[in-house]
C-alpha cells in the first residue's frame, strides 16, 4: 500500500500542469524546438515511479522503516552470530596447540569477564543517561561529548573496517583450504576476500534489512554446524591428518602450553580476543528494539554464555582428539573433524557473511555520524546519503577501501592482534564513560546534600526552623522553664507541625532565603540514579575504572606497536578535531580526571570549585556552612533530619 501511494503521488507530481483556456495554443505540427539552457533537463529532485523491483526491495530488505525486534529474535541471534566467528572455527586449534588446554580455557574465561563487564558499562550507561542512546557511539557522544566521542569514534569505525577484513580473509581460507593448502596459496585467498569484500559493500549500499531479519536462520545454521563438529569429533579418525579419536592420553599431551620465542601467552589472547567483540552488537541495533533496556542486556548475556560454552567444547574436543602439530599447521582441522562437513563449512560461510556484513555496517555508520556531528568538510561530506536507498555510500567506500588494504598485507594472525588493541581501546572508553557518569551522580548528589545541609542551617540561624531543643516535649511545655504560660505552650501538637512545616516553606513574617538560590545551579544534564535489576548488583564503578586499567595495559602487552599507533592516533585526532572544530557540545559528566586525582591527594572536593564558579551562595551569620566540616554539619542536622 504505502508503494503504491508512493507511486501515485509520484505520477502526479512529474504531470505537467495544464495551462489556462485563455493561453491554450494549438498543437504544433512539427517537432518543437530543441529547449535552451537548462530549461529541458530533468530536475534531480523530481520524484519519479519506483520499478517493481525495487519497491519489493525497498519493502523487505532496506532498511527505511525501522522494524520492531526483541531479546530473542533481535539481540540473541545478532549478538550470537558475531561471537561464533572465523575465529573460532578456524583459529581455536591453533590456539589449544600454543597455549595449551588449561591456558585456551583461561584465555576464553578472560575474554568472557571483559565482555561481560563492558555489557554492564554500557547497559549502566543506557539505563542512567537522560538522553537516549541508539548505538555506542551515540552512548560516547552522550557521556563524553563531541570531541571525545568523535576520535573514538573513528577508531572504532577503522576497527570495524579491520574486523570485516578479518571475517573476508576467512572465508577465503575456508574455500581456498578446502582444495588446496591455503598457506601455499595466499593470493587465493586474498582474491576471495576481495571479492566477499566488494559484495559486502554492495550489499550495503542496497540495505541489509533481511540480515537483521535472517538472524535467526543464521544461528540454526551454525548451531548444526557446531552439532556436526561435536558429533564428528566422537567417532571420526584420520591418522594421516592427526586425528586420532578421544583420547585421555592426547588430552594430557596438550594439556600445558609450547610457546616459543615468537609466540606467547598474550599473542594467543591477542588472537583469540577479536571472537568476543561483537558483544556490543545489541546497542547498535537499539533503534530498532522494542524495549532496549530489557532486551539488550539479557540477549547479549545469553549469547555471551552461549558462546562460552561452544569455546569450551571446541578447546575441548581440539584437545582432546588431534595432535599438536597438526594443530599448528591446519587450521582446517575443526572442518576434517565433523560427521557431514556441510552444516560446519555452511556455518562458517554464513558466520564470516553475517558478522562481516555487521561490520561493514557499523562502520560506514559510525563514521558517517561522526562526519554529521562536527563542521569538518573532509568529515562532513561522508555523511552524504544515497536518498533512494538511505545508506551513506561514501563512508562505506572508504571503509571498504580500509579493509581491501589490509587484506591485501596481512592474514587472520596479523589482523587479530591489531584488532585486539584498538577494541581494548574502545572498551576502555565505554568503562570509563561509565565511572564518569557514576562519578558524576555521586557528585550531584553530594552538592545537593550540601546545599541542603546549607538552606537547613540558615534557616535555624534565621528562626524560620524551630531548633530541636525548641521542639523537644519540656520546651513545648514551657519554652522559659514555666508551667505553661509561653508562647509555644498554648499551641497543640498539630498546629506546632503546621507551622513548623511553613517555615520549613518558607513561609513567616521573617525575611526568607529561598532554597533555589542555595542549589547550584546545574551546568549539566541530570544523570539517573542506579537502576534496581538483575544486572546492577552485579557492577559498580570502580570495577569499571579497573578494567580500564586492565585493558590499557593489556592492550601494549599483546602488542605494543599497534597499541601505540592506536594510542598515538587517537591523540593526533584529538588535537585535529581541537583545531578544526572549535566549538564542540560537552557531554552530561561533570568528572574531570585531573580535579578527582587532586580531589584524592589533597582531600578537596571537586565540585566546590564548580559550584562557587556557577552560583554564589548567600551565606547568613558569622560561619558560613561550607567553611564548617562535614561532621560539624551533620551532629547540626542529625536531630532535625532524624524526626
Amino acid at each position: 500500500m504505502a508503494a503504491e501511494n508512493l507511486i501515485g503521488s509520484a505520477s502526479q507530481m512529474s504531470r505537467p500542469s495544464e495551462a489556462p483556456v485563455g493561453d491554450a495554443q494549438p498543437a504544433p505540427t512539427s517537432s518543437p524546438a530543441r529547449p535552451q539552457g537548462l530549461s529541458g533537463l530533468k530536475s534531480h529532485n523530481t520524484p519519479t515511479a519506483d520499478p517493481r523491483w525495487f519497491s519489493f526491495w525497498k519493502s523487505n530488505f532496506c532498511l527505511r522503516d525501522n522494524p520492531s525486534f526483541g531479546t530473542w529474535d533481535g539481540v540473541f541471534p545478532a549478538s550470537l552470530a558475531h561471537l561464533l566467528n572465523v575465529i573460532v572455527f578456524l583459529r581455536t586449534g591453533w590456539i589449544v596447540a600454543k597455549a595449551g588446554v588449561y591456558l585456551s580455557i583461561s584465555i576464553s574465561v578472560i575474554c568472557l569477564l571483559i565482555g561481560a563487564v563492558t555489557v554492564l558499562s554500557a547497559s549502566g550507561i543506557l539505563r542512567r543517561s537522560s538522553v537516549p542512546c541508539r548505538s555506542i557511539y551515540e552512548i560516547l557522544l552522550v557521556t563524553l561529548g563531541t570531541r571525545p566521542a568523535s576520535c573514538i569514534g573513528i577508531i572504532y569505525a577503522f576497527t570495524h573496517a579491520l574486523s570485516c577484513s578479518m571475517h573476508a580473509m576467512g572465508l577465503g581460507e575456508l574455500i581456498i583450504g578446502l582444495h588446496y593448502d591455503a598457506n601455499d596459496h595466499e593470493w587465493a585467498v586474498r582474491a576471495v576476500a576481495c571479492c566477499c569484500l566488494l559484495f559486502l559493500a554492495l550489499l550495503n549500499a542496497l540495505g541489509i534489512k533481511w540480515i537483521i531479519r535472517a538472524q535467526i536462520l543464521v544461528v540454526i545454521i551454525m548451531a548444526l554446524g557446531v552439532t556436526d563438529f561435536i558429533i564428528g569429533s566422537t567417532f571420526r579418525k584420520d591418522p594421516s591428518r592427526g586425528i586420532e579419536g578421544p583420547s585421555d592420553s592426547l588430552l594430557k599431551e596438550n594439556l600445558h602450553p609450547m610457546f616459543d620465542s615468537w609466540h606467547d601467552y598474550f599473542q594467543s589472547l591477542g588472537i583469540f580476543f577479536p571472537s568476543v567483540v561483537g558483544v556490543l552488537v545489541g546497542f547498535n541495533i537499539a533503534a530498532d528494539l522494542r524495549d532496549p533496556h530489557r532486551d539488550i542486556p539479557k540477549g547479549t548475556f545469553a549469547a555471551l554464555f552461549c558462546s562460552f560454552w561452544v569455546h569450551l567444547a571446541f578447546i575441548l574436543l581440539l584437545g582432546m582428539c588431534v595432535l599438536r602439530s597438526f594443530l599448528i599447521e591446519h587450521p582446517h582441522t575443526t572442518v576434517r573433524m565433523s560427521a557431514v562437513q556441510v552444516f560446519i563449512i555452511c556455518a562458517i560461510c554464513v558466520s564470516s557473511f553475517s558478522a562481516g556484513m555487521g561490520a561493514l555496517y557499523n562502520a560506514s555508520r559510525v563514521l558517517s555520524a561522526v562526519g554529521k556531528d562536527t563542521n569538518i568538510r573532509i568529515l562532513r561530506n561522508l555523511e552524504w546519503e544515497w536518498q533512494r536507498y538511505g545508506t551513506p555510500v561514501l563512508s562505506i567506500f572508504v571503509m571498504l577501501l580500509v579493509a581491501l588494504i589490509f587484506v591485501l598485507i596481512g592474514r587472520i594472525n596479523f589482523l587479530a592482534p591489531i584488532i585486539t588493541t584498538s577494541h581494548c581501546l574502545t572498551f576502555a572508553s565505554i568503562n570509563y564513560a561509565y565511572f564518569a557518569l557514576s562519578t558524576t551522580y555521586k557528585m550531584q548528589v553530594d552538592r545537593e546534600q550540601q546545599a541542603t545541609t546549607q538552606w537547613l542551617q540558615q534557616g535555624l540561624r534565621e528562626g524560620r526552623i524551630a531548633s530541636p531543643e525548641s521542639r523537644s516535649p519540656k520546651a513545648i511545655a514551657s519554652p522559659e522553664g514555666g508551667g505553661g504560660g509561653g508562647a509555644y505552650g498554648t499551641m497543640s501538637h498539630s498546629s506546632s507541625m503546621t507551622s513548623e512545616r511553613s517555615h520549613l516553606l518558607g513561609g513567616g513574617s521573617l525575611v526568607t532565603t529561598p532554597k533555589d538560590l542555595l542549589l547550584p545551579m546545574k551546568v549539566a544534564s541530570p544523570v539517573l540514579s542506579k537502576p534496581v535489576e538483575w544486572y546492577s548488583k552485579l557492577h559498580n564503578r570502580w570495577v569499571a575504572l579497573a578494567l580500564v586499567v586492565i585493558l590499557v595495559v593489556g592492550a601494549f602487552i599483546i602488542q605494543w606497536e599497534s597499541a601505540l599507533s592506536a594510542v598515538s592516533g587517537l591523540g593526533l585526532l584529538y588535537i585535529a578535531m581541537y583545531w578544526l572544530h572549535p566549538r564542540t557540545t560537552s557531554g552530561i559528566v561533570e568528572f574531570h580526571p585531573v580535579d578527582w586525582l587532586r580531589q584524592r591527594i589533597h582531600g578537596t572536593q571537586q565540585h566546590s570549585e564548580l559550584t562557587e564558579e556557577s552560583h554564589a551562595v548567600p551565606t547568613v551569620g558569622e560561619t558560613s556552612v561550607a567553611a564548617k566540616s562535614p561532621q560539624q554539619a551533620d551532629r547540626e542536622t542529625a536531630p532535625f533530619l532524624s524526626r
